[in-house]
């Protein structure tokens, strides 16, 4: 049994264990992503060998082999699950999943085949439960089948699993202004419950100032409105995380991971 507790206990979690970054096409998260030590980048959108790194091209290699995407991403789970059981320690410090967008189009297939296995959607015979089933009942289905493709990640990765989300612009309406905000770009409540699941998300973004420079920013204001983190040395801050130096990418990791350093 247990006895109640009345001590003020030092906090036990000090850096992020799931990181979703979310951003516009283009700014160069892969690259910066692909920076990060002892990583390996799960590339669902054939964009990860433009970069030196160690990335694993879900696409490709399902081609290659003629499997399909979501077999294809459990056997690199059963593979890393494996891999750290033998070494007794994880095998990746980070595991970076690019992106939820190609991921949810994996989870609809997923969701549909979880309906048909189903008492009640044994008889369906339709080919997308999220479009066809009346009521929006088909959401539900693909929320789960979303966590289930990218959840045994999360405990795979030894410091931290990163979810690469793109951005969808929202108009927003306040006090009769309009502005535009950046949203993650998830369906329904995939997006909420993700979210708060995660214990930081961050907007990457290229600066207008700089040329070639990228900020990671967690800090929330009109236009950004769900970043945020549970780590105080994060919450509410923003970051200068990437640059060009003589030609060469500088990142500067060891601001959102301590213990790089």
């Amino acid at each position: 049994m247990f006895e109640l507790s009345f001590d003020v206990k030092k906090a036990t979690v000090l850096e992020p264990k799931f990181l979703i970054v979310y951003s516009k096409p283009k700014v160069g998260k892969t690259n910066l992503l692909m920076n990060l030590p002892n990583s390996l980048l799960v590339d669902l959108e054939n964009g990860a060998d433009f970069y030196d790194g160690n990335s694993f091209n879900v696409p490709k290699i399902a081609k290659q082999n003629n499997m399909h995407q979501i077999k294809v991403l459990n056997e690199l789970a059963k593979k890393i699950d494996e891999a750290n059981t033998a070494k007794g320690d994880a095998v990746y410090n980070y595991i970076i999943m690019d992106s939820a967008t190609a991921l949810e189009d994996l989870a609809a297939i997923l969701a549909t085949a979880n309906y048909k296995k189903t008492m009640i959607g044994k008889n369906f015979t339709g080919a997308d439960v999220v479009t066809e089933l009346p009521n929006g009942q088909g959401y539900n289905f693909l929320r789960m089948a979303f966590e289930q493709l990218y959840e045994p990640f999360t405990k795979l990765a030894g410091k931290c699993f990163i979810l690469v989300v793109h951005t969808k612009d929202n108009l927003l309406n306040k006090d009769g202004k309009e502005t535009m905000t950046s949203d993650l770009n998830l369906t329904g409540k995939s997006k909420m419950i993700t979210a708060s699941k995660a214990d930081g998300i961050a907007h990457l973004y290229r600066s207008s100032k700089e040329k070639l420079t990228n900020y990671l920013s967690f800090k929330g204001n009109e236009t950004d409105v769900n970043v945020g983190c549970r780590l105080p040395y994060l919450a509410n801050q923003e970051f200068k995380i990437s640059e060009m130096v003589d030609g060469k990418l500088v990142t500067h990791w060891e601001q959102i991971f301590p213990s790089i350093k």
